[in-house]
């Protein structure tokens, strides 16, 4: 799933980041509020490029951690 998001960053700004927050809460049912809010700026920001730069860097973060690397800085909460 999180090729499809980071996929998605790439070409919809802000989207996938979005969708792997509704994604993230299928355990606790409770959306990750940290990610929605990133998303939406992302989406909100993409007009001046920053947001779609951010998007694709947050797109490599989600597949970092999916693979199992410690070291992404995506956050939990």
């Amino acid at each position: 799933m999180s090729y499809i998001c980071a996929t998605l960053n790439v070409f919809f700004a802000g989207i996938g980041t979005i969708l792997s927050a509704y994604v993230s809460c299928k355990n606790s049912n409770v959306v990750n509020k940290t990610q929605l809010f990133i998303g939406l700026a992302q989406l909100m920001t993409s007009v001046w490029l920053v947001g779609w730069f951010a998007s694709i860097y947050w797109g490599y973060l989600l597949v970092k951690k999916a693979r199992g690397d410690n070291e992404a800085d995506v956050s939990e909460n």
